[in-house]
């Protein structure tokens, strides 16, 4: 079952770790039947997908990604980065205490 579908804006190419649906980044589509016209469908926005759809839009390509979930995927909303960030913060107060 497909719960969003995107169209990737032309001024996607900055790199960021979480999008959201409603970010000026993407445009919503009311997925209803009938015809669309893209070069390219991404099919999870995870980080392969989002790279992806990123390097289709740097090629001036029709992109469209489809996202069953969060965008970013679970390395970037709950996984390693999340994780990461709180490790540098917590060694930069340890830091800060022996100093």
């Amino acid at each position: 079952v497909i719960f969003a579908a995107l169209v990737v804006g032309a001024n996607a190419f900055a790199p960021s770790p979480i999008y959201s649906p409603t970010s000026s980044r993407f445009s919503s589509l009311q997925m209803s039947s009938g015809e669309y016209d893209f070069d390219v469908a991404v099919i999870g926005c995870g980080v392969g997908g989002h790279g992806a759809a990123l390097h289709s839009r740097a090629q001036s390509l029709k992109t469209a990604v489809f996202a069953g979930g969060d965008v970013g995927g679970t390395c970037v909303n709950r996984g390693c980065v999340p994780s990461k960030a709180l490790l540098a913060a917590s060694g930069r107060v340890r830091e800060m205490k022996d100093a």
